[in-house]
């Protein structure tokens, strides 16, 4: 085997809410030495849109601990009716070296 494994991070429901526990994310992150993350916005199975401020601060904490961000952008160019300016659920341009963002032509033409 390729001496790979599955470390999960638990999230928090808050009002109705999944939520990251940043904190937790971080202590996991080093604990377990991840070293790459796989992220997926909107969240499944919950569907929750992370904000830009969230995907930042992930990129920023992965940035820091050297661990690359595995993104499925597949939904990165619709608009969400329910969003605001920071919910639109695509890291974006503001990624930094240690992303690498997935996609579909299904899901782009959609």
């Amino acid at each position: 085997g390729s001496g790979r494994r599955l470390v999960s991070l638990e999230m928090d429901v808050v009002g109705g809410r999944y939520e990251v526990d940043f904190g937790r994310m971080e202590a996991v992150m080093e604990q377990e030495g991840v070293r790459v993350m796989l992220l997926c916005s909107p969240h499944n199975p919950s569907g929750r849109v992370w904000s830009r401020s969230e995907l930042k601060r992930i990129l920023d904490t992965c940035e820091r601990l050297d661990v690359l961000v595995v993104s499925d952008e597949i939904w990165s160019d619709w608009v969400l009716p329910w969003g605001g300016d920071d919910d639109d659920g695509s890291i974006g341009d503001g990624a930094s070296r240690r992303h690498i963002p997935i996609g579909s032509l299904g899901g782009y033409a959609s």
